[in-house]
């Protein structure tokens, strides 16, 4: 796979990665209220932006990778971003990683290498 590939992959990777995790931190720290008053605290929270600009910044990112790749490639190379976006959980948020989700991320990343080599 060339070098630009590569790069525009690890961004995309990385601003989904970002964004999810803004997020969480916007929904957790956002104040448990009803109705109209929690929308405009969630809207001004500083979390919620950044998740905002990270996804801006990996859907430029995800359009330059993709006129690079074919999309059947690009599709099943975007879904490495479920496993930094669980593993980023287990460690900021102290979420379980179950059998299940170990089994998935094993046949995730060997499908993303299979698919890397071709």
């Amino acid at each position: 796979m060339p070098t630009l590939i590569i790069v525009l992959w690890l961004i995309n990777i990385v601003c989904d990665t970002v964004g999810q995790i803004a997020f969480k931190y916007a929904a957790i720290t956002s104040p448990k209220k009803q109705g109209l008053c929690y929308w405009q605290q969630l809207f001004g929270n500083f979390w919620l932006w950044i998740g905002f600009g990270a996804y801006f910044l990996g859907f430029i990112f995800w359009l330059a990778f993709l006129s690079q790749v074919p999309l059947s490639a690009g599709i099943l190379l975007g879904s490495f971003n479920i496993i930094t976006v669980m593993l980023a959980g287990r460690i900021l948020f102290k979420e379980h990683l179950t059998l299940f989700r170990i089994i998935g991320i094993f046949f995730i990343t060997t499908g993303v290498v299979l698919v890397g080599l071709t």
